[in-house]
């Protein structure tokens, strides 16, 4: 096994560029569910009371637009492993045997530069197909 040693590294591989307890959150989907969001806020209790949203389409240009594959699966399988969590492995297969690598998700947003107050959702997240409802929650991230 190989371990992500620098920053490019980690950047180009989608898999495991996010939070490690992230990974087994398609576990707690209950069975049979189809469809769910998550959601980004601005959390309340910082010391300004308003926000400025921004840096969302940055991010889905860089890290959405790469397609995942079966060497990134195996690469995550084995790092989160090492993290002692498990990932949707086969929920991961699918999304590059059907998906063609591109992840089934949706995301909504406000307005890049928006100002708004503590507390208000800024992004939803979704899976646009049915068998991968868990999905949307490591999107989130």
């Amino acid at each position: 096994m190989q371990f992500i040693d620098d920053i490019g590294t980690l950047l180009t591989q989608p898999l495991i560029n996010t939070d490690t307890y992230r990974g087994p959150h398609h576990a707690f989907a209950p069975p049979g569910l189809e469809y769910g969001h998550d959601y980004i806020e601005a959390r309340k209790g910082g010391d300004f009371k308003e926000v400025q949203f921004f840096g969302l389409t940055y991010a889905l240009r860089y890290f959405m637009n790469q397609r995942i594959t079966h060497g990134f699966v195996d690469e995550a399988v084995d790092s989160y492993r090492a993290h002692g969590v498990e990932i949707d492995e086969a929920g991961f297969r699918r999304v590059v045997d059907v998906h063609g690598g591109a992840a089934p998700v949706r995301i909504k947003a406000l307005p890049e530069g928006i100002i708004t107050p503590q507390g208000t959702v800024q992004v939803t997240t979704e899976s646009t197909d049915p068998q991968l409802a868990g999905l949307r929650s490591f999107y989130e991230t």
